[in-house]
């Protein structure tokens, strides 16, 4: 998991909003908290480092996860 980037400190002040898809995906794994950071980094292909067929990071996070977390 050292291969995320880090939180930056919260500025209330500062631009309401996350910009570029590895803060997004960063964000996302910080906020599910450890139980979404072991199943995400258990699914084959969900961590990639660079954008794959014009996806980017957070893109194939948020679809690999949804694939786990889809009924059956």
């Amino acid at each position: 998991m050292s291969g995320l980037p880090a939180i930056e400190t919260f500025d209330c002040e500062g631009e309401p909003c996350v910009e570029g898809p590895k803060k997004k995906r960063a964000m996302l794994l910080h906020s599910g908290g450890l139980p979404l950071q072991k199943i995400y980094h258990s699914i084959p292909g969900a961590h990639v480092d660079e954008p794959q067929d014009d996806n980017d990071v957070f893109f194939v996070a948020v679809q690999k996860l949804d694939e786990y977390f889809k009924p059956k």
